[in-house]
Formats: C-alpha cells, structure tokens, sequence
C-alpha cells in the first residue's frame, strides 16, 4: 500500500524507490491544470519544454527561452500544494558550459516562485515586541517563533531589520545552543551578536545598498557615520 504523503520531496521520492512504491507524474504548464494534478495526489508535475509546442504553437521546443519557462513555472507552483515540481531546462540554456546550467537553475528556483511547505510547531506567541538597539527601541510588532526540522523561525509582522539577540531570547529561543544563526542586517547586529558567535560570515547579493557601507558613495551625507569613520562621536 502506498504511503501518505504530505509533500512531495526529493528525499520522499527516493524513500518511494526504496520501498518499491510506484511514482506518478504528469505534465501542467498553467495554474488550473496544476491545482487539478495537485489534487489529484500526483507525486510529480513537470513544467515542461513542451509548452514550446502546446502553449505557444512552435513546431519544436527550440524556440521557447528561460524566461517563458519561468513563467509557466510560476503559474504551476501557485496551484501546488503536495506535489513536486520539475522544471525542464530549454535548449540553449545549459548546454556545454556546467556554469551556464548553474546559473540558468538557480534563475528558475530564485524567479519560479516556489513556496516552502512545513508541518511547523508554534513554540512561543508575544504581542509587541521589541528588540534593542543602543537606547533606542525597535518595534518588531506581534511576532512568533516556531520551528521544523530541528530548526527555530522568528516571525515578525513588523518590517525591520536584525539588531539585537533579544530578538531571539525574547521568543524563547537560546543563542548560545545553537551551532548557526542566521540573521537579515547590514552590520546593526554585530555589537549585540559579537560576544556571543566564534565566527560571522557575510552572505551578500548585488543591490542598492552594500554589505559594506564604506563602498557606498553618498551623496547628501554631512556628518560622521560609523564605520566611514571608527568614532564618529569625536
């Protein structure tokens, strides 16, 4: 008899193969079709490059570009609940060049959209917190912390970022047990953090602001800032 699972994974798919379990899959390229496949209890729906002939008329699946590819990928995953999606790779996207198909695959998994679905434990709720920062106080608005995996989640409903680890003890959550903590700041963290942390890694995307600061050229700024300068109160 086949298990029942919650959500499709690629570990799920492997503890399939092991206990000799059949593995369903069947094609989508839009919303409607993905919700009925999903409902369906299909363990795989493949996005594939056949939309190139079905959706959009070619008479190959040469034409169709990364780009359109993202596109019906999005439409599936938003009508997903279980199943798991593949995504094929179109031609001229991977070929002969291993870096070339890294970067088309992470395009597909950062712009698909795909959502993350967990069976959470909610360990702790508060209303209105707060977390330090210098004398100030920062509102991070009713905030939870929850957890899956071995892992524990801080959700805030107030948009900020990282500047102290009460964020984490004011939820129930013990830095100091824990072997890595993530965190989303520019440097506001490091005063709080430092003390508490062996090494801090700075994980960074191109954007409008830095990670370091000093590579930002400000235009309108007049008085000291840290850490342009190492003291700017003198």
């Amino acid at each position: 008899m086949k298990k029942d699972y919650a959500k499709v994974t690629t570990h799920t798919l492997h503890e399939m193969k092991q206990n000799g379990e059949k593995i369903s899959m069947l094609t989508a390229y839009d919303y409607s079709f993905a919700k009925l496949i999903d409902g369906a209890n299909i363990d795989i729906i493949l996005v594939g490059d056949s939309a190139s002939n079905v959706m959009a008329g070619h008479e190959t699946t040469l034409p169709i570009t990364l780009d359109e590819m993202i596109y019906h990928a999005k439409s599936v995953i938003k009508g997903v609940t279980r199943s798991l999606v593949v995504v094929d790779l179109p031609f001229g996207s991977y070929q002969g060049n291993s870096k070339k198909a890294l970067e088309s695959s992470i395009k597909i998994m950062k712009e698909s959209g795909g959502p993350i679905h967990k069976k959470v434990f909610i360990k702790k709720i508060k209303k209105n917190v707060y977390q330090k920062f210098g004398r100030s106080l920062v509102p991070m608005g009713d905030s939870a912390c929850i957890t899956f995996d071995g892992i524990e989640v801080v959700l805030n409903s107030n948009r900020c970022q990282t500047f102290s680890t009460d964020l984490f003890s004011k939820l129930g959550i013990n830095i100091s047990k824990k072997n890595i903590i993530i965190v989303k700041s520019t440097n506001h963290f490091y005063k709080s953090f430092k003390p508490h942390v062996s090494e801090i890694i700075y994980a960074s995307i191109d954007g409008i602001y830095p990670n370091n600061p000093k590579k930002n050229q400000y235009m309108k700024l007049k008085r000291k800032i840290w850490p342009l300068y190492s003291n700017p109160h003198l």
